[in-house]
């Protein structure tokens, strides 16, 4: 995750913190008794101390007091902790004249700081001040052309055309739809699962539940509506022994039939008007608490109790939203984290009170960030591809002229489900649902009738002839893939991209062929094990030009840097040996090239020897286990039956796709090649008849930078290994090699800078891969230069800039490109027309991608029935 320092992450605490919040949502008397500079500054030193997670060394405590120091005044009478949010405005944000947009010099830095607070708040401080001096109004605020974008990122307005190309629909948009409505709402929640937030101890401890944060956050909005609009005196709330079952309903509906009479009122009411999009009407709501907090302090009916309380109130609620968007947004490292802020419901509220939509957030993850020069194309689920789903969303897409903007892709997601079982090999349970997924797609994707479907924009247009087909232009597997190696679903991707039914109709038109995006290289324990994901994937999906890897951050991941982030991997004895078996196959190419290497084959045959020994109790060809490993992309439900090899025919195996789901048949079918199917075979038992591999699963520590204990077999001692210097010079050149060789076919890896930070190991955006992949400057991949030291690549590999999800990484398409091109200027030191030129490219070819996959929908006159 981007790093911020002591400096910053000094405001982030007086904004957002579990302990700020008690302070301030505590009875009055609680307060004024802990208001002493002393006390206060305690609380404020507390608080930044939780943010020593997020700093790569411990604070010192005098830092800490020279930091509070610099954002607010304890000693001063009048000093408030929202003191801080004028003075980000200030430092981070620059006035364009019609909205804030962060300040380029300090664009990686803004990247960072919204990461963890809602820059909305920020934002919000801007416009209330404007207000009051006159230098804007309401009526600017709420018109229908306010360019504000909630993460205050600048457009370039040159009209330039952009793609995203990797992208989730229902998550990619913004946090403030669900903010608005919990804020707003009154709503019933029901998640128990609570992403991990180490910034608030009191939640995370589990001294408070993490459950009362929605309804704190709508209750202190409640507060100040009934106090903004003079329409009720709800007691304050009884934060020490909080039931959130007697939690009041919500003042939203109130506030709609009061008359605005003042520049807060009229802000708020705003707000609560459902005809504004989500994310104006968040920026509404703050600039009008704001507001009224900082320029009509007093009403007509205010006495010192009711004051201090709604000041309290509104600054427990920016306490609580943040906190509460914490949970929202990725605010830690590893795909498994990303994978469950991803899954927290949380995100999208109730999603029945905004609108007339049925799927509000549907809508607003088509309509964020989305402009006529925007190109996207997202992942959706294989149980949503139906015949009313293709027919709604061609209706939702042509209603906003956004049919030839977007497209979809089929996501298939890497979770075990029910079966947690990720020893298990085989993992019938998920084959079975797959091959059931197959053929509902196949019999979908190959409707007659959907590719001339008949529809009218409204009652008085003429039918247009629409191919519904064509909304879904690829195939794609993302999820956890230390849960489900990419063999489980191959089979299923070649054969749903092979071919159709063999009983079709002739009249169904035939299509060009969906493309594959397949993350893989994303998430991984050992460098080769990343490596050897992305060759699985290429090898077993039969890749070809056009085809698209997610993230594959193991191809571009320094060696010297992994390993001294890394210093020990964990793996079992079985990834281990296939790791050391691909590596070796791989090393003879390799040394075609590089001669002094050879000494590497002797220490990875040494080593297969060693572990396979320990496996099958004596020692294996390399040539068999490659052999073996490169079988797994068969598909075992047609060949094997309670463990044994055997031929068989199965009705639901259809003729035409044997090849497709068993490429190797011929192959296994060779009685010369039985002890390479045995291996298959063990390997995919090893969970079910373990006698026969009793040290395939067995457990192994990898020692990079240290000598490891003596290896046993029995007892005592952990088994370890290491990996000695020429191993480790091995893997870069084969990171060179496989970039050279998928270049040649034709591949292009999906880069997504801002998510690869929040979920990768990387801390700044010059770490990236892609400047390994497709460099800045051409010098860098001349042979001997940094990106070119084996002399093994003649050129850049193809990439693609894009989000992954820019509601969990607060970002945008184009600022993705932005800040890559600073990164180059700042970091490579190549010029800004160079910088400008090569930044262009990047963005054309994920442009050229969309394009050359997508087609459109409305039937010419020679393609209708």
């Amino acid at each position: 995750m981007l790093q911020l320092d002591l400096e910053w992450l000094t405001p982030v605490s007086l904004l957002k913190s579990d302990r700020w919040l008690a302070h301030f949502a505590s009875n009055k008397a609680a307060i004024l008794t802990s208001n002493s500079p002393d006390k206060l500054r305690a609380l404020a030193t507390s608080a930044l101390m939780d943010y020593q997670f997020y700093h790569p060394t411990p604070f010192r405590k005098e830092d800490c007091a020279h930091a509070l120091d610099r954002w607010v005044s304890f000693e001063s009478e009048s000093w408030d902790v929202l003191e801080c949010l004028g003075r980000l405005n200030k430092e981070l944000l620059h006035w364009q004249g019609d909205c804030f947009v962060a300040k380029p010099a300090k664009l990686e830095l803004w990247s960072a700081f919204i990461a963890r607070i809602d820059p909305v708040w920020i934002i919000a401080h801007g416009y209330a001040q404007m207000i009051h001096q006159n230098l804007f109004n309401v009526e600017q605020l709420l018109g229908s052309d306010q360019q504000q974008g909630g993460f205050a990122l600048r457009k370039d307005y040159k009209g330039k055309k952009y793609a995203d190309n990797h992208v989730h629909l229902g998550g990619h948009g913004d946090y403030s739809l669900a903010l608005i409505e919990f804020s707003l709402n009154s709503l019933k929640t029901k998640d128990s699962f609570w992403p991990p937030m180490p910034e608030c101890p009191t939640y995370e401890s589990g001294s408070r539940s993490k459950h009362e944060l929605p309804y704190l956050v709508r209750w202190f909005c409640d507060y100040q509506l009934y106090n903004i609009f003079e329409i009720g005196s709800p007691e304050w709330l009884n934060f020490e022994s909080l039931n959130i079952s007697s939690v009041p309903s919500t003042a939203c509906d109130h506030v709609k039939l009061c008359e605005a009479q003042t520049t807060s009122q009229r802000l708020i009411k705003a707000a609560c008007d459902e005809q504004y999009p989500a994310q104006q009407r968040w920026i509404l709501l703050a600039t009008g608490f704001l507001y009224q907090d900082l320029y009509e302090k007093e009403s007509s009916r205010d006495d010192d109790n009711s004051s201090s309380n709604r000041n309290y109130a509104l600054r427990a609620f920016i306490h609580g939203s943040n906190i509460f968007r914490s949970a929202m947004i990725v605010s830690g490292t590893g795909l498994g984290t990303f994978v469950d802020h991803f899954r927290f419901s949380k995100r999208k509220a109730s999603g029945k009170r905004i609108g007339s939509s049925k799927d509000p957030y549907k809508d607003h993850s088509l309509s964020t960030d989305s402009e006529s020069n925007i190109y996207r194309e997202f992942k959706i689920s294989p149980a949503v591809v139906k015949p009313d789903w293709l027919k709604s969303e061609a209706a939702r897409l042509t209603s906003i002229n956004r049919d030839s903007n977007n497209h979809y892709a089929i996501h298939f997601v890497r979770s075990l489900g029910d079966n947690k079982e990720r020893l298990d090999k085989l993992q019938t349970k998920k084959r079975k649902s797959l091959h059931k997924e197959l053929r509902k797609l196949q019999r979908h994707m190959s409707s007659v009738g959907l590719q001339n479907d008949r529809t009218q924009k409204t009652i008085t247009d003429e039918p247009e002839s629409l191919n519904l087909l064509r909304l879904v232009r690829g195939i794609d597997v993302a999820g956890n893939e230390n849960d489900l190696p990419i063999e489980i679903f191959a089979p299923t991707i070649r054969a749903l991209r092979g071919r159709r039914h063999a009983e079709v109709s002739g009249l169904l038109r035939p299509e060009r062929k969906m493309h594959l995006t397949i993350h893989a290289g994303e998430d991984y324990s050992h460098i080769i094990s990343g490596l050897r994901s992305l060759d699985e994937t290429i090898t077993f999906c039969d890749y070809q030009h056009g085809d698209r890897i997610g993230h594959g951050l193991a191809l571009g991941a320094d060696i010297d840097q992994w390993v001294q982030q890394q210093q020990r991997v964990y793996l079992t004895v079985g990834e281990h040996l296939d790791n050391l078996v691909w590596t070796h196959h791989m090393a003879h190419s390799i040394l075609e090239y590089v001669p002094r290497l050879a000494g590497v084959m002797n220490i990875l045959e040494r080593k297969i020897s060693k572990w396979s020994s320990h496996i099958w109790k004596e020692a294996k060809l390399p040539s068999d286990l490659y052999h073996a490993w490169l079988l797994r992309r068969n598909c075992p439900r047609s060949l094997f039956s309670e463990g044994a090899m055997v031929e068989k025919a199965q009705k639901n195996i259809m003729p035409h796709e044997a090849i497709l789901l068993m490429p190797d048949l011929p192959f296994i079918r060779m009685k010369n090649n039985i002890n390479v199917t045995d291996l298959w075979r063990d390997y995919l038992y090893s969970n079910q008849f373990k006698e026969n591999v009793p040290g395939m699963h067995d457990g192994l520590c990898i020692n990079l930078c240290e000598s490891p204990p003596a290896h046993t077999h029995n007892g005592g001692e952990h088994l370890s290994d290491t990996m000695s210097k020429p191993e480790l010079e091995l893997i870069t050149a084969i990171q060179d090699l496989l970039i050279q060789r998928y270049s040649q076919m034709g591949i292009t890896f999906e880069a997504c800078p801002t998510s690869n930070i929040y979920i990768g190991r990387f801390k700044s955006y010059e770490e990236h891969p892609l400047f390994r992949w497709y460099p800045p400057e051409n010098a860098l991949l001349e042979k001997g230069g940094k990106y070119n030291t084996f002399g093994l690549r003649s050129g850049p590999l193809s990439v693609c800039i894009n989000t992954d999800d820019a509601g969990l990484m607060p970002t945008t398409i184009e600022n993705e490109h932005r800040v890559i091109k600073e990164t180059a200027i700042n970091y490579f030191n190549v010029s800004t027309e160079v910088a400008d030129l090569w930044i262009d490219r990047l963005r054309q070819i994920g442009v050229d991608i969309f394009q050359r996959n997508h087609l459109q929908l409305k039937n010419e006159n020679n393609e209708g029935l």
